[in-house]
Order: C-alpha cells, then structure tokens, then sequence
C-alpha cells in the first residue's frame, strides 16, 4: 500500500512539473527580458545588447504661402529702406528668396547642361540653393541674379512660395 501511494504521489509530482514547465515555456512573459544598462538595452534572453534598427528621421513640414508678386515688391522695397518688417512679412520674403534660388539654381543647372558655364564644381546648385555665388563662370551673356548673389537672407526649405 505505501509503494501504491509513493507512486501516486511520484506520478502527480511529474505531472505537476511537467504541466508547469509546459506552460512557461508556451506562456512566458516577456516582460522581463529586456534590461537598460546604461544608454544600451540588453537582451537578457538572448545574452547580449540590442542594437537599434530603425533611425527616425524627422520630416520637414513645408508650408505653403500665398502672395503675389506686389506685395512682394511691397516687402522687398520695405527691407531696402530698413522699415519694419513684421515677423509674419519676413517669412513671406524668405519664402520668396528660397524659392527663387530654387529657380537660379535650376536655371544655372540648365546653363551648365548646355555648355555655357566654365569650371562647374559639383557644389554649385547647393550654394546658389543657399543664396552664395557658384564657383563657376559664364562664358558670356550671364543672367541678371549671378550678380545678385550673395544674398544675405535666411534661407530655408521649410516653405514653399504658391504664386
């Protein structure tokens, strides 16, 4: 009778562990598998530190501004003659110089593709985009704006002028 019960107990012990064992292996909790060490994350299932993958990169919301051309004419005669200009007119002008760089550059790139500039550098279209004077020279007949530069305005892409 005391072997019957011993296997009895023996039997319900291996059942017990072996369904507990199951059971944390098909419904682990991952949640203490990760650890942060520092500034890097350790895998403490795997054993080693966790690399980070994905790299978000923040997006530029360009904001398009609605103008014509004379108030433009307004704004740019107010700068030449030092009157105040309100926060709201100066991002209209910087508006306005960006996307007209955007059109020299792309002038100048046509230029350059057929045949009329000399000693081009590759940084060319990046500096007249950020309102400098390009490294290379015009044969002859260059356009009014290659005299014009430098500009000295600040310059970004966070707005699109919408004529």
């Amino acid at each position: 009778m005391k072997t019957k019960f011993l296997g009895i107990c023996i039997l319900i012990a291996a059942i017990i562990i072996s369904g507990t064992l199951l059971y944390t292996s098909f419904y682990k909790s991952n949640y203490d598998r990760y650890k942060v060490a520092g500034a890097k994350v350790f895998d403490a299932l795997e054993g080693e530190f966790v690399e980070s993958t994905i790299k978000v990169e923040p997006t530029i919301v360009k904001e398009k501004i609605h103008i014509d051309m004379d108030e433009i004419n307004k704004l740019l005669n107010m700068r030449i003659n030092k009157e105040y200009l309100t926060p709201i007119n100066c991002r209209k002008l910087d508006a306005y110089y960006c996307t007209q760089l955007n059109i020299w550059a792309e002038q100048y790139n046509d230029d350059k593709n057929s045949g009329k500039i000399n000693n081009y550098s590759k940084y060319d279209i990046e500096s007249i985009e950020s309102g400098n004077k390009p490294r290379g020279t015009y044969k002859q007949g260059k356009p009014f704006w290659y005299d014009e530069l430098p500009i000295n305005v600040n310059v970004t892409n966070e707005y699109i002028i919408d004529k």
